[in-house]
């Protein structure tokens, strides 16, 4: 810490050899960032020009404590200003909050953004630096877009999947294409399985017909001396 610098003499002062001075106080030197009254420094160069020690030493002291006082208020104050500062930046941040839950409690009910609350912060503040980021420039839309994520990733764990199933059959079976594809195929299927167990001297499973096996219903007797001939039958029998 510096010593504080001393107010010049005044001009036209009689200079002399002054005696032996007793050590000063410790100082600051805030000079240039306090300006010092002018009844210190008048006193403190009046103490000077008079050659006394004790009177100068006592003037600098106040000059000392006058600038820790100020020093202090000044921090004082911008701590303050601070304060007041961020606590305006909280009530505008909690005002564009209110807003968003205002929009969410609208559109799905308090009770269902509430019951995400913990979800949404943990996304805003641990999970998506892009959400946090968007919490400081504009709380209320970081707020809607943390609760439609959090509400969509909800309904995805709440549907069955035997529904999820279903639903893809059903889509799939709606397109007139992709059912002629379907029936297509299982047609092939069948027909090919029955024409390897005709191949392999083992009578096919009769559809509908009772347990134990047996033959399918034909149309009429017939000779089935080949693979095609029993195409046929089977084809008249009404199988498929």
């Amino acid at each position: 810490m510096q010593a504080m610098q001393q107010p010049p003499v005044q001009q036209g002062a009689q200079q002399a050899a002054p005696p032996a001075a007793a050590p000063s106080p410790p100082t600051m030197d805030l000079s240039k960032l306090i300006e010092i009254p002018d009844e210190l420094q008048q006193e403190f160069s009046q103490a000077r020009e008079s050659f006394d020690t004790k009177a100068e030493a006592t003037a600098l002291a106040k000059i000392n404590a006058w600038q820790l006082g100020k020093a202090d208020e000044i921090r004082q104050a911008a701590a303050q200003t601070q304060m007041e500062q961020q606590t305006q930046a909280q009530a505008a941040k909690n005002e564009s909050l209110a807003r968003g839950y205002a929009i969410l409690s609208k559109k799905y009910g308090p009770q269902q953004v509430e019951a995400h609350s913990q979800e949404i912060v943990d996304l805003m503040l641990k999970e998506s630096p892009e959400l946090k980021r968007m919490l400081d420039a504009d709380p209320e839309a970081a707020l809607v877009s943390a609760f439609e994520i959090v509400n969509s990733r909800a309904a995805a764990k709440n549907v069955p999947p035997a529904q999820v199933q279903v639903t893809d059959v059903a889509k799939l079976i709606a397109d007139p294409a992709i059912k002629a594809a379907i029936k297509e195929a299982i047609r092939d299927e069948v027909t090919t399985e029955y024409l390897q167990s005709v191949k392999d001297g083992q009578p096919p499973a009769v559809m509908g017909g009772a347990a134990g096996g047996g033959r399918p219903p034909m149309a009429a007797p017939e000779d089935l001396q080949d693979l095609d001939a029993s195409m046929k039958a089977w084809l008249r029998s009404g199988m498929i």
